[in-house]
């Protein structure tokens, strides 16, 4: 039997808190340090319906 990967691709929400003085402030941290944690996720929607097969192994065959 042989093992496939398959990938779809989704949009997602995520939601971020940040502490800054100003609204301007607030765009530029997350901007310049995207890595901040997120409080926050939802699904929205497949960016596409269609499935992509990432890889698939070759069949054993037996030792003879």
């Amino acid at each position: 039997m042989r093992k496939f990967t398959f990938t779809r691709s989704a949009i997602i929400q995520e939601t971020y808190f940040i502490e800054a003085e100003t609204e301007d402030e607030a765009y530029d941290i997350i901007r310049n340090s995207p890595d901040q944690p997120v409080v926050d996720s939802e699904f929205l929607d497949w960016y596409t319906d269609d499935f992509v097969c990432e890889d698939g192994d070759t069949p054993l065959t037996p030792i003879q």
